[in-house]
């Protein structure tokens, strides 16, 4: 038998406690699913160059997976979330900062705002297949969009998925769930062991129109996209507004709450800018409550969170959203073109929907503007006139431009009281700050009034064009930016909320050969070569005897490997008495398995060649094995395109990387490092993602 080189070249001592390892298939990555939930991407060097924390409290990584190119990590985690609830920003890369000035949305200050999904480089169609333990498939296109769910039967639990190479064909290899998996739903994976059920299923029509898939798929990452960006202008335009202005309310409503019942706010402003006197009470709450220091402090913070508001508005809310009424023009020639997407699950009523929804958007956009235009001209003109009584009431010298007040200023002082400050024969309350209300989850508490809108007028006078599709009716009033907002993004998904179903209806299920053994947590698929006998190489193992189950699927091979025989014909017998124990099975390459056994004194890797198998020899041509030195392990993870094996430890905490390649390594010196420190992707110059 031949000789397995394997040749140490780096270890290292890791900063948490790491639970699973996959290597990336195109670069030189390592993902470590951490003990904490998090995720952490390492070099072959086993430095550190990127990590990110859960998406919530208490759960933990379940799955990782790659996409082929190495480009994209598929994290699956145990909060057990139906597919339909997900949000792509718990998953994904978050949106970029939209500018260094306003506050926590600067954390994401270096990505594309274009491009939060990562799809911008896609030419073809990705699919992501996604199990649950309740045993439904779901594709997702992109890794965005769901476009088929498939049950796979009562008490049947997705263990591994594999595509063909065409994305024809899609393998899974469930097992029978037991109580004890029924029950747990927060197990990170589980160990039970069941008899092999193999379903494969037929997307020969999704494989078919994959270029009309993927330019819908694109479409809705994009929209998705400029909605995560929506998100955090919002959040931005929140932070953007200052809380002193609601203190000013709170103090304008204490000094009407000590007024009596024959007069009110607006009597008390209106008396004191008609008569120049004050009364009392309004003396004490303007020397006392507001004074000449608060009015400048408020009205410079004002000023500056109005110019705040409206560069985002105009710089960064518009501009989206327009290129959401965009996208969603393209999705309507779509569906308008049914030759073509007529079976997507696309609506015509739908993308109207959405349409409007939009429109209204940025209407509620536009309402804001004019809001913040009127209020900034009242309250300069208020403030200027407040400032001018509260200095003449401490008897402080005038500046030659503070007393002198035109006929428009006493016109927006007027309209200023008549309008914020209330009225005691409507009970309207105080709203001094009127476009914070437009930034609540609720119905705006001063509403403007539209009564005069042409638009308006014109719909009322028409009742057919009233009736066109397309038309968008007035706007709600009483809606505030973020309903507005909350009710686009429900129109969007209710857009897509039906491509899972049409996509479900051009699945079939293909008769899969059956399979013996039993089915738990070791288990290697690997998809063959277009030309093959088979379509795909499943592997399954047992424990008691350990042997292992190799089958090439649609070329009726089949064979079964005793791993104690195996181990005695490559001269690593077990001692007397030892029961071999497979702890990790993967593929090296499309037809080499590789295999870490232990419970045999040093553990030992494997390479099996099962490329006879797929030829539909009931053989296992050539294999080679080695044993590990020096080490306890627990896991491991193969690059078969760069002939590199990282084993972890046992507890979680060192990983060692081995050279698998005949010949002297770049670096055959084992790198050892003791410490834990770690490198983050700043210091690293190559473009890693």
């Amino acid at each position: 038998m031949p000789e397995l080189h394997l040749e140490p070249t780096y270890e290292k001592q890791l900063a948490a406690e790491v639970s699973n390892l996959v290597w990336s298939p195109k670069m030189d990555l390592v993902a470590f699913s951490l003990a904490t939930g998090g995720v952490a991407l390492y070099r072959m060097t086993l430095h550190r160059v990127w990590s990110t924390e859960p998406p919530e409290e208490g759960v933990s990584v379940s799955a990782l997976c790659w996409r082929p190119d190495g480009r994209l990590l598929a994290v699956g985690y145990t909060s057990d979330a139906d597919v339909d609830a997900l949000d792509e920003d718990d998953f994904l890369p978050p949106l970029s900062s939209l500018s260094n000035k306003y506050g926590s949305v600067n954390k994401h200050s270096e990505e594309d705002p274009q491009d939060v999904q990562g799809i911008a480089d896609l030419k073809t169609l990705t699919v992501l297949a996604v199990g649950t333990r309740h045993g439904q498939v779901s594709l997702l296109l992109h890794g965005l969009l769901v476009f088929c769910r498939h049950d796979c039967g009562a008490g049947l639990e997705p263990r591994v998925m594999t595509f063909s190479n065409d994305l024809s064909r899609l393998l899974v290899l469930c097992g029978e769930q037991t109580e004890t998996t029924k029950e747990d739903t927060t197990a990170q994976t589980s160990t039970d062991v069941g008899s092999a059920r193999l379903m494969e299923l037929d997307l020969s029509v999704m494989s078919g129109c994959s270029e009309q898939l993927r330019q819908l798929a694109t479409l809705y990452g994009r929209i998705s996209s400029h909605l995560v960006y929506l998100d955090r202008t919002i959040q931005a335009i929140c932070e953007a507004w200052e809380t002193v202005l609601l203190e000013m309310d709170s103090k304008m409503e204490r000094f009407q709450a000590s007024l009596g019942e024959d007069t009110s706010l607006s009597v008390e402003f209106l008396e004191l800018l008609m008569f120049g006197v004050p009364s009392p009470e309004m003396e004490r709450f303007l020397l006392t409550d507001l004074t000449d220091t608060g009015l400048k402090k408020l009205r410079h913070s004002i000023e500056l969170s109005y110019t705040n508001i409206q560069s985002l508005v105009l710089r960064h809310l518009q501009p989206a959203a327009f290129r959401i009424a965009d996208y969603l023009l393209q999705v309507a020639g779509m569906v308008r073109h049914k030759e073509r997407f007529g079976h997507l699950g696309l609506s015509e009523e739908r993308v109207v929907l959405a349409q409007q929804a939009v429109t209204l958007f940025l209407v509620k956009a536009t309402d804001i503007q004019q809001v913040i235009d009127s209020s900034t001209r009242n309250f300069v003109a208020f403030f200027r006139w407040l400032y001018a009584v509260i200095l003449r009431l401490a008897e402080t010298s005038l500046p030659p431009d503070v007393g002198k007040i035109s006929q428009q200023e006493l016109s927006f002082i007027a309209e200023f009281v008549d309008t914020n400050l209330g009225d005691s024969a409507t009970a309207r309350g105080v709203h001094l700050e009127r476009v914070g209300m437009y930034l609540r989850n609720a119905d705006l508490e001063a509403p403007p009034t539209l009564g005069g809108s042409q638009w308006r007028r014109l719909l009322s006078e028409s009742a057919s064009l009233a009736a066109a599709p397309g038309i968008v009716p007035p706007t709600n009033g009483s809606r505030s930016l973020i309903q507005e907002h909350d009710a686009l993004r429900r129109a969007v998904a209710h857009l897509f909320a039906d491509n899972a179903d049409a996509g479900a209806r051009t699945v079939r299920v293909v008769p899969a050969s059956s399979l013996s053994g039993q089915v738990g947590p070791l288990v290697a698929v690997s998809a063959l070569p277009e030309g093959s006998p088979g379509r795909f190489l499943v592997v399954l193992a047992d424990e008691q005897p350990a042997r292992l189950h190799v089958a090439a699927l649609g070329s009726g091979t089949a064979v079964q490997v005793d791993l104690h025989t195996l181990l005695t014909e490559l001269g690593l017998s077990p001692p007397a008495g030892a029961a071999p124990r497979l702890c990790q099975l993967c593929f090296f390459s499309s037809s080499v398995l590789s295999a870490l056994v232990t419970d045999v004194g040093a553990p030992v890797y494997l390479q099996l060649d099962v490329a006879a198998i797929a030829a539909g020899s009931p053989a296992v041509s050539c294999s080679a094995g080695r044993a590990l030195d020096n080490m306890a392990p627990v896991a491991m993870a193969v690059s078969g395109a760069r002939s590199l094996v990282a084993v972890l430890f046992q507890g979680g905490r060192r990983a060692r990387v081995y050279d698998t390649a005949d010949g002297e390594p770049e670096d055959s010196v084992l790198e050892t490092t003791h410490g834990s420190a770690d490198h983050n992707i700043d210091d690293n110059k190559e473009n890693l993602l």
